[in-house]
């Protein structure tokens, strides 16, 4: 496979050295294909190899999902496109990165980019999701793959029940000679597939039985003398046949010319690339021109000997028609023999189809069938790919309670892999005691998933004793392969770097990859990955971009996790614009955009209030679902399920995104007056998610909804969601009801605002400091006589209930008792905050500003401010965004020395001045 790649990869860079436009036609139409078919395909006919036409017999309907496996530089899926039209989609599949990156280039050009997806993959694991496709071709690609059952049997799961496959491709007619005889034969030629074992296999895949399309099976369908070539050349340009002998004569001269044009300037761009590559090289012999020139076996010396075979009698192009049988019923099983259910459980718990696997489980007991060891093993795998832990350990506990049965190592390294996954490396090691216990030592597996559990639980010093002690049981005999020691140090050393980039620590996470690397051991691309999220995190997007550049640079291509940290960076920057850049950037390299990507980009233009971007990224999720739903069998891999079999996880990101749409709303609504516009909008998303059968409302869908409410001023409407969100089964929280308090308070109905506010207690739901901050600000602005007395009631409320107030509760009061012109609870309440060590802002200095006993503090807070700012460095007041228009009124400038001692002889001032000789009293003061 790396010979192909490679090898590709140099032909793909090369395309300038391809063959002209019309000798191209010539050679495909050899091989099958029409005229109208090269019509439709164009310019791309140049970029064409292959063995056959798969288009004559896989007959691609309208609006059908076409997958095109070995794709090339695209040609047979721009031509499938032109087939299933806008409804449909295709998908291509090559090993080689270059030409899908110049594929997906070309079919943005053409302005297929919607329709059509060139990816990076191998056919022996095909990255799209079971039954996704109606029909699949190929054209040359099946050839160079090594386990053609295991390609069929891809090929089979992504087909559609009753979905057909057309599979243009090189066969062996009799058994390759062996190459002690005359010499090697062509990587290529090793792997094709023998003619005769061609119904087995693909019977065996899952197909019906297939036809074999032989009637252009010849090997030598491009040998042509010059004078053919020119004839053909000819009747192609003329389009018809030649009405007498002067004008096929005619033609001939003119294709002649032409030909030789095109032989000339291709020998000049091969000089010229032969120039560059080598600056003047001249090559010596054909293996060297072999290699600059990207070219498979052409000319090279090594395989000379073929021309004394005779191709047609040792190989035919054939093209491989088949359709995936229906799905059937499956048959009530009559055997009372374990091993029966065992086999059916086995592939269900692979799958991590937990309530599958129960379902045979079952069975099995009411049939009176006893579960053996075997059925154990499929029930404790299942929960471990599926992360079922509180099913896991009751399969567990009921296999330790069979005193017959003796859980053997399949058990011990199940249970052992569910409690690593959810990060219990306690219950590892006690696994890892009774098997000693019994005499049954854990192998290098059982070792690498308890190092697995101390990753996942984030306790990087106890990965590090287990990592030592591994080596240790190596030295005492422990089997452990160089390739789960690598895989061992990568884990490692990653994991320590990931702990790194949580903590917000690129540079630290940078020195840990140095130290991989300096170790020998080649770095995953997961590592990179961190490195970028690392940088990300931080907002440094330079540094991120260049550890994505030294990824491709070092070889190694960046995933879908890569380009999503970068959009996530530049998400947190509110940068919409090199947001979505990178976004295309992925699209253009191959690379399928999974749930993840575009609940970024919705996120962030909800985050700016831009609605038009966000409907749109939203809007962009259905193309995704219709064919792209590789993220369902990657990003959220062993997730579990709900009722209908779908994987919870995509669909809470599903419901994040509407709610994204709606949040967008609320932005917009806040920062423009056209409020009504803006709610409608919000209405309209929110219709549609109760249209949509796979998501459900959650509770922040319900809060954004509340809160638009509240901005346009209709807080009978913000009420109206408590009682919506109990018939989707909710129950209002704090954070809910807070924000329709919220909304009664910018109406200014004061009585409504308490009687949610007591509704909120009724059901036992505890106040934060915002509800309490947000009933004291409505009560502030109403023009209630009893004003004072029920913000003092509310006050005391929350000081009863230990809730702590902040800065701004304690201004609102100091408002409150300003505007009734109670300047002694004024002073008290600023001693009690004073006291409480919370530190006020420019609004504490504005509330107090016209109190005439407390000048002299705010005189005090000030001096203590103007200090505190002094010199660059962060401090308290600073990180308050508020104080900064108080900042520059006053001109609070840099000062250089003793900031603590300043800022502690200003606070001393202040106490000195407010509490007096009761400093040491602060419960008199209280």
């Amino acid at each position: 496979k790396d010979q192909f790649e490679a090898s590709y990869d140099v032909a793909a860079r090369n395309v300038e050295l391809r063959r002209p436009l019309f000798v191209a036609r010539i050679l495909q139409k050899r091989l099958g294909y029409t005229a109208q078919e090269l019509d439709v395909i164009g310019q791309d006919v140049r970029t064409m190899q292959g063995t056959g036409n798969p288009h004559k017999l896989a007959k691609i309907k309208a609006g059908e999902t076409v997958l095109d496996l070995g794709s090339g530089l695209g040609a047979d899926a721009f031509l499938a496109a032109h087939s299933v039209g806008q409804d449909g989609r295709v998908f291509g599949l090559d090993l080689s990165q270059e030409h899908v990156s110049q594929a997906q280039h070309r079919a943005e050009e053409r302005g297929v980019g919607n329709i059509v997806r060139f990816v990076r993959g191998d056919m022996e694991h095909i990255p799209l999701p079971d039954s996704s496709v109606d029909c699949v071709i190929s054209n040359g690609g099946f050839c160079l793959v090594p386990n053609k059952p295991l390609a069929f049997q891809e090929v089979s799961r992504v087909l559609k029940p009753g979905g057909r496959m057309s599979i243009a491709c090189t066969t062996l007619r009799q058994p390759l000679p062996s190459p002690d005889t005359h010499g090697p034969w062509p990587a290529c030629m090793e792997v094709f597939l023998p003619l005769p074992s061609v119904n087995a296999v693909v019977q065996a895949a899952g197909f019906s039985s297939a036809l074999v399309d032989l009637s252009d099976a010849s090997m030598d369908k491009w040998d042509m003398s010059d004078d053919e070539l020119v004839t053909e050349i000819a009747r192609d340009d003329s389009g018809e046949e030649f009405a007498c002998s002067h004008a096929r004569k005619a033609a001939e001269r003119r294709a002649r010319a032409k030909l030789d044009a095109a032989v000339a300037a291709r020998e000049e761009a091969e000089a010229r690339l032969l120039a560059a590559q080598g600056e003047g090289l001249q090559p010596a012999d054909a293996a060297e021109r072999q290699e600059n020139l990207g070219l498979i076996h052409w000319g090279d010396p090594e395989y000379q000997h073929l021309e004394k075979y005779d191709m047609n009698s040792l190989c035919a192009r054939v093209v491989i028609y088949a359709e995936k049988q229906q799905q059937h019923q499956q048959q009530p099983l009559k055997s009372s023999d374990a091993a029966t259910f065992n086999m059916m459980m086995a592939d269900l718990a692979d799958d991590g189809d937990v309530e599958g696997v129960n379902l045979w489980y079952e069975k099995m007991r009411k049939n009176g069938v006893n579960a053996d060891l075997i059925t154990y093993g499929s029930l404790l795998h299942a929960c471990a790919k599926s992360i079922n832990l509180q099913q896991g350990e009751l399969w567990w506990k009921e296999l330790k309670a069979r005193k017959e049965l003796s859980p053997d190592s399949i058990c011990y390294v199940s249970i052992i892999n569910l409690y690593a996954k959810c990060g219990l490396p306690e219950k590892v090691e006690a696994i890892f005691k009774e098997m000693r216990k019994k005499r049954m030592f854990p192998d290098a597996q059982a070792w690498i998933l308890m190092i697995d559990a101390y990753i996942k639980k984030g306790d990087i010093e106890g990965a590090e004793r287990k990592y030592q002690q591994l080596y240790k049981e190596e030295k005492r005999g422990l089997k452990v392969s160089p390739e789960m020691v690598e895989r061992i140090d990568n884990k490692y050393y990653v994991s320590i770097m990931n702990a790194y980039a949580i903590s917000r620590e690129p540079r630290k996470a940078e020195e840990i990859f140095a130290l991989h690397r300096s170790g020998g051991i080649q770095p995953t691309p997961h590592a990179y990955t961190v490195l970028i999220h690392a940088w990300a995190v931080v907002g440094d997007m330079e540094r991120a971009s260049y550890w994505f550049a030294k990824c491709k640079e070092d070889g190694i291509i960046p995933n879908a996790v890569s380009y999503g940290a970068l959009m996530n960076g530049y998400c947190q920057n509110k940068d919409l614009k090199e947001a979505e850049r990178w976004f295309s950037v992925m699209v253009k390299d191959g690379i399928l955009p999974n749930i993840r990507h575009i609940a970024t980009l919705t996120q962030l233009a909800a985050n700016i209030g831009d609605v038009e971007r966000a409907e749109m990224w939203f809007n962009h999720l259905d193309d995704i679902e219709e064919g792209e739903k590789m993220f369902e069998n990657s990003l959220f891999e062993g997730g579990s399920k709900d009722s209908e079999g779908n994987n919870k996880a995509i669909l809470i990101a599903k419901t994040r995104m509407y709610n994204y749409v709606i949040r967008s709303c609320r932005i917009a609504a806040k920062s423009t007056r056209n409020d009504l516009k803006y709610v409608e909008c919000a209405e309209k998303w929110f219709a549609r998610m109760q249209r949509d059968p796979s998501v459900e409302p959650d509770h922040h869908t319900f809060t954004e909804l509340i809160n638009i409410y509240g901005l346009s001023f209709s807080p009978e409407r913000a009420y109206d969601m408590l009682h919506l969100m109990r018939k989707f089964g909710l129950k209002p929280d704090v954070v809910t009801y807070t924000s329709v308090i919220n909304a009664w308070a910018k109406s200014n109905n004061i009585e409504q605002m308490i009687r949610c506010f007591k509704e909120m207690q009724n059901q036992e739901l505890q106040p934060n400091v915002r509800t309490y901050t947000i009933i004291l600000n409505g009560l502030r602005e109403s023009n209630l006589p009893d004003l004072k007395e029920r913000a003092e009631k509310i006050f005391f409320d929350m000081k009863s209930r230990d809730v702590k107030a902040n800065v701004v509760t304690y201004n609102t009061m100091l408002r409150i008792y300003r505007n009734e012109k109670d300047f002694d609870m004024a002073k008290r309440t600023l001693i009690e905050m004073l006291e409480y060590k919370i530190n006020p802002d420019n609004h504490t200095i504005e509330a107090i500003n016209k109190i005439p006993d407390l000048q002299n503090i705010r005189k005090a807070l000030i001096n203590e401010m103007r200090m505190t700012l002094k010199g660059k460095a962060p401090h308290r007041f600073e990180r308050d965004t508020s104080y900064a228009p108080f900042a520059r009124k006053h001109k609070i400038g840099a000062g250089k020395r003793n900031r603590k001692q300043r800022r502690r002889k200003a606070e001393e001032t202040i106490l000195d001045e407010v509490l007096g000789d009761r400093r040491n009293k602060p419960s008199q003061a209280k």
